[in-house]
């Protein structure tokens, strides 16, 4: 199984299509840090990017996954395009 699917199975409340479409997401990827090995969700997601009337407008997240691929805190940047987590991604 792969480490998305063992995820999915840990914590199936995280990748229901309710909770997905109340955060807006819409995609998830296991990702490592270059420099430090960590593991990390990478979720493409619009999160509520729509209120007080501004565009909806894709984004990426990432979250720690933890080593019992609990999904652990977000990292504080907000990137808009998937090119910048992944550079993110390479410098951790």
């Amino acid at each position: 199984m792969s480490i998305l699917q063992d995820a999915k199975a840990r914590q199936p409340g995280w990748f229901t299509p309710e909770n997905k479409r109340f955060f807006g997401d819409c995609r998830y990827q296991v990702r490592y840090g270059k420099q430090s090995g960590e593991r990390f969700l990478l979720r493409s997601t619009y999160m509520w990017s729509d209120m007080f009337g501004r565009p909806k407008t894709l984004h990426y997240r990432l979250n720690c996954l933890e080593d019992d691929l609990a999904i652990g805190p977000l990292v504080e940047e907000v990137f808009l395009t998937r090119a910048q987590a992944m550079a993110w991604l390479r410098e951790h």
